[in-house]
């Protein structure tokens, strides 16, 4: 059993310089009747994509990329909450399509088709009700393949406390560009299914709540 304490102020970053000049995103826009989105840069990349919880958000990486300003589009265009794009850092544009609480997206079902190297289509597919039993079945199945397995989410008077099991943990800390959140990324884990709380509410070091959720990736072949 294995503890860990995330203490406020001790997280060193470490920037590596870029080896070239980041392509540019040169534009964006999402075709509700079609469920696409479409976008276009000013060189090549190769996108990767996962889909995270709390709250359902399909999240696309554009390594290599850069676009400036976060531009922020408010949805009301069907299951479609609101479309984000922003960098994540100097290397890497994010765009973020937030789904309306109740509903879901088979992240299998996302198809990603070049135009070419600097343009793509990403077809979503429909949107599905969120349905408690099947994430149980799956969570369940990634419980018995993980190599690590979290079992705790807290808050003491050190810091914030995440407890696990199994192999040696790799965590990945990612600050959001939009600074409202911090996701810490716990690689070839899985939640276990007797964890007590998901959603904690904190209220101190500075940080409000913790949610832990199973994260869903895909991208292009």
């Amino acid at each position: 059993m294995k503890f860990y304490w995330l203490l406020p102020g001790l997280l060193s970053l470490f920037l590596l310089s870029p080896i070239a000049e980041a392509a540019q995103l040169d534009s964006w826009r999402f075709d509700a009747k079609r469920n696409e989105l479409h976008f276009s840069t000013s060189g090549n990349v190769r996108p990767k994509a996962q889909l995270m919880f709390n709250p359902t958000r399909l999240v696309i990486d554009l390594p290599g990329t850069s676009v400036g300003t976060p531009l922020l589009r408010q949805g009301g265009i069907g299951g479609i909450k609101s479309i984000q794009v922003a960098e994540l850092n100097n290397q890497t544009t994010r765009i973020v399509v937030e789904i309306e609480a109740g509903y879901t997206l088979n992240s299998q079902q996302v198809k990603f088709k070049p135009l070419s190297g600097s343009r793509w289509t990403v077809e979503l597919p429909p949107l599905e009700r969120s349905e408690r039993s099947s994430d149980s079945n799956s969570s369940l199945l990634d419980w018995l393949r993980a190599e690590v397995v979290l079992e705790e989410i807290g808050v003491t008077s050190n810091g914030i406390l995440i407890r696990t099991r199994g192999g040696e943990p790799d965590f990945v800390v990612e600050p959001s560009i939009f600074g409202n959140y911090t996701t810490i990324e716990i690689k070839n884990a899985s939640i276990s299914p007797s964890i007590s709380e998901r959603d904690v509410l904190v209220n101190r070091h500075g940080v409000s709540r913790l949610v832990a959720s199973q994260v869903q990736s895909n991208g292009p072949v």
